[in-house]
């Protein structure tokens, strides 16, 4: 875990900048911001100026805004004359395939969004396995692969109370809450670190969220719980493994990709137990024995879950579910490569996803060079490289490879007041990085309504 301050900061230093508060000393022992008494001022502020300010520097503001503004975009989007299922993208050659497997699972004449090309998109499989669990199989293009994440869905048909009708309301009300949740963890945990809150914008503005969330899809809900495990983690709650381990497995249960960061935690611990056992008198294969069988045996507990999941879908439709298109490219950005010459819409995934996906990995990797124990760094380089560095060349079209990428985005917020400990420069870089991310955040916006 990080220290309160950061490294060669003493603990309550303010720390400014663009990624700082720039509002007032951080008690960074207790996470609360400490207004400075000035030794002389010759206008002194407002009270509700005060007040206002103080407020604004608050964890929950940022999660505030980010809520109001979500609910603002779905009520504009809807009193445009917009349905509910068109967040589902569904289509009709899939609806055809599945032919009379459901008596829930139908064709709707009055309904006319239904997707232009006749596919549709990932969302609708999540709707199937939410309103017919056990007649969904037939109604998707590669089931073992799509019932392979069943939290997002049941979830959603819990919260309905297994009504076909108010599915499509909960599947959208979870991953409105989930983005939301994610900017208040995480607003926390960078304001704990003497960090502004309000750089959790970025998750937000970062158009694979947008995506995710216009699309009913299982991102928002998995990195929300991501964040909620490392909000556990940093706010040291007791039993902090269990918690965390529980969390965790409802994550990688709802999108595989979440395993980055209880993988992340698992290594860091391991190779800090090392660290700290390294100069004891101790028998060595004992010491590194124990080092490693914890974090080892907490990683295990967090993907038990899932592969038992697996194992019976398996057992179920006889396939584990894992298309050999999905396949990582043995050699970096080959995916990426093998699509030149490139059309317009991969160019923004090889400027605005490949390019700052790059940048993170080499700041992860000059980072783990200094400070190998630190699980943020590694979270930051497992994500990259696994989901952007060797992502297979069907996951290179704009809206895949954003939503691969966000949670990208969380790593780095998570790393952001470490590597900006470690170098002046870092900080020039991650605004660089986060530039680059939210450039396409206009279209994305615009694309909302389309």
């Amino acid at each position: 875990m990080l220290p309160r301050a950061l490294p060669g900061q003493r603990r309550g230093v303010r720390v400014g900048g663009i990624y700082g508060s720039g509002c007032g000393d951080v008690d960074a022992r207790k996470g609360r911001d400490v207004v400075a008494s000035p030794v002389s001022s010759r206008v002194a502020p407002a009270r509700g100026v005060s007040r206002l300010a103080e407020l604004a520097r608050e964890a929950w503001a940022p999660a505030l805004v980010v809520f109001i503004a979500l609910g603002v975009l779905l009520g504009v989007y809807f009193a445009l004359g917009g349905d509910i299922r068109d967040f589902l993208h569904m289509g009709r050659r899939l609806l055809n395939k599945g032919g009379d497997s459901s008596a829930i699972i139908r064709y709707d004449p009055s309904y006319h969004g239904y997707a232009a090309d006749g596919v549709g998109y990932d969302g609708q499989f999540y709707y199937y396995f939410a309103v017919d669990p056990q007649h969904a199989a037939p109604y998707m293009d590669l089931p073992a692969y799509r019932l392979s994440r069943p939290f997002y869905p049941m979830l959603a048909r819990v919260l309905a109370l297994g009504s076909p009708a108010l599915i499509p309301w909960t599947m959208l009300l979870i991953n409105w809450l989930a983005i939301s949740g994610t900017a208040l963890a995480m607003g926390d945990i960078l304001r704990r670190r003497g960090f502004s809150p309000w750089l959790t914008l970025l998750y937000v503005a970062f158009p694979g969220t947008l995506a995710a969330l216009h699309a009913d899809v299982t991102e928002p809900l998995a990195y929300g719980l991501v964040a909620l495990g490392l909000w556990l983690r940093e706010r040291g709650v007791r039993r902090i493994w269990l918690w965390s381990g529980v969390v965790f497995a409802l994550a990688v249960l709802t999108r595989e990709t979440a395993a980055a960061f209880p993988l992340a935690l698992a290594i860091a611990a391991i190779i800090s137990d090392g660290l700290a056992a390294r100069g004891q008198a101790l028998a060595r294969a004992r010491a590194a024995l124990k080092a490693v069988w914890r974090p080892a045996l907490w990683l295990a507990g967090v993907m038990a879950p899932y592969l038992t999941w697996k194992l019976f879908v398996f057992g179920w439709l006889g396939s584990d579910g894992i298309p050999s298109v999905l396949a990582y490219s043995p050699i970096p950005f080959q995916g990426l490569a093998q699509l030149w010459p490139w059309p317009p819409f991969i160019w923004g995934s090889a400027l605005f996803v490949a390019v700052p996906g790059a940048l993170c990995f080499g700041l992860a990797v000059w980072g783990l060079w200094r400070r190998p124990a630190a699980p943020e760094l590694w979270a930051l380089a497992l994500h990259t490289f696994f989901f952007c560095v060797l992502l297979p060349l069907v996951s290179w079209d704009l809206i895949s490879s954003f939503r691969l990428s966000i949670g990208s985005v969380l790593a780095l917020l998570w790393a952001a007041p470490l590597l900006a400990g470690l170098a002046r420069r870092i900080r020039l870089w991650m605004t660089l990085i986060a530039s680059l991310w939210v450039g396409l955040a206009p279209v994305a916006l615009v694309g909302f309504f389309l």
